[in-house]
């Protein structure tokens, strides 16, 4: 009788803790990049922190923007896009809290394999159909660069919006030349030889380390749950500092990509291990000058109509706050490759 109690009384407490949780909804575009995310989730630590933490999946962090803006998400999980710079222009209450794929990012523009020798350049794109996963995109910022440094212009090309799962059927039916992906669905396609690696991001983009993706929140809400907040950046950064050992081949790389399997649209574990995973920095620092190279590409593409000072784009707070308290991140496995480094974000 007393030992029925017991569990009784510990069951009621479990289903109190529940309740008690706090709720909070991610949009997240889903790639290798989004591991801390899926650590945090997988090992419970959100759960232990007292939230209750939904990932919903979305093709494109634009299709994200107007949720961010009217709460009904809390966190969007993706790229820096126009839409932001628009919400802000609207005095929606978002900000960027904090970076989620920096240098290197392993983005991609991808050639079809019949093409290769006919298109050797980027001046050889004019007229060419190129696929991006989102209208104002950071996808656009990338292939706006790379056919800058040929002296083109977005006018020059015929860019198709797709997701990223779609792109592989384009480039192998023919309907799109090239394509600009990210990893995993990027080493899928080649895999399948629909495409090869042509025309890596990071080598055109000048502004240094690249923040390509980023966590953007709902500052009205984090403003009511400034305590909830604080706890999901506190398991970001451990989730973070996890992924980067595992990134470097650490010990455990094989957890990291159980997890990954899990969660991620590459299921392979041995795809997962031999493929390159999106850098993160270890603090989850959002870079200005990368941040606002991007917003001057959209100004000068007249995407927006406004630009604003950095610290109008960024509240740091919470993950200023998160890295103190975890602490410093220290690489145990070296094993050379660039990014996710404690000291350093360098590029590929």
């Amino acid at each position: 009788m007393i030992r029925w109690v017991a569990i009784a009384a510990a069951a009621a407490l479990a289903a109190v803790d529940a309740s008690a949780a706090t709720k909070m909804t991610v949009g997240n575009v889903t790639s290798t990049s989004s591991g801390p995310l899926y650590i945090a989730k997988d090992k419970g630590y959100f759960a232990k922190a007292g939230l209750d933490v939904e990932i919903v999946v979305f093709e494109s962090a634009t299709d994200m923007a107007p949720l961010l803006a009217t709460g009904r998400l809390q966190i969007a999980a993706g790229a820096v896009t126009v839409n932001f710079f628009n919400s802000l222009e609207k005095e929606f209450p978002v900000k960027l809290m904090s970076s989620r794929n920096t240098s290197p990012t392993y983005h991609n523009l991808l050639l079809r394999p019949d093409l290769v020798g006919t298109v050797k350049t980027p001046a050889d794109l004019k007229g060419r159909v190129i696929a991006s996963n989102g209208r104002g995109s950071i996808t656009t910022y990338e292939v706006g660069k790379i056919v800058e440094s040929g002296g083109l212009t977005l006018k020059d090309v015929d860019v198709k919006i797709m997701g990223f799962g779609q792109m592989p059927v384009a480039l192998a039916n023919k309907a799109v030349d090239a394509a600009l992906m990210i990893p995993p669905l990027m080493e899928i396609a080649v895999g399948k030889g629909v495409a090869v690696k042509w025309i890596w991001a990071d080598d055109i983009i000048k502004a240094q380390p690249v923040v390509i993706a980023v966590q953007q929140i709902n500052t009205d809400w984090a403003a009511k749950n400034d305590a909830a907040m604080h706890a999901y950046m506190e398991q970001i950064i451990r989730g973070v500092q996890e992924y980067c050992e595992a990134y470097h081949h650490g010990a455990n790389r094989a957890e990291v990509v159980d997890i990954l399997s899990r969660y991620s649209n590459v299921k392979d574990k041995d795809a997962l291990e031999k493929m390159e995973w999106g850098s993160r920095d270890p603090e989850a620092r959002v870079f200005e000058k990368s941040v606002m190279d991007v917003q001057d590409y959209y100004f000068q593409e007249k995407l927006i109509d406004k630009k604003f000072a950095f610290k109008d784009l960024v509240d740091d707070r919470y993950r200023a706050a998160a890295v103190k308290k975890v602490g410093p991140f220290k690489l145990v496995h070296d094993d050379g490759k660039p990014g996710c480094r404690p000291d350093s974000v360098a590029n590929r």
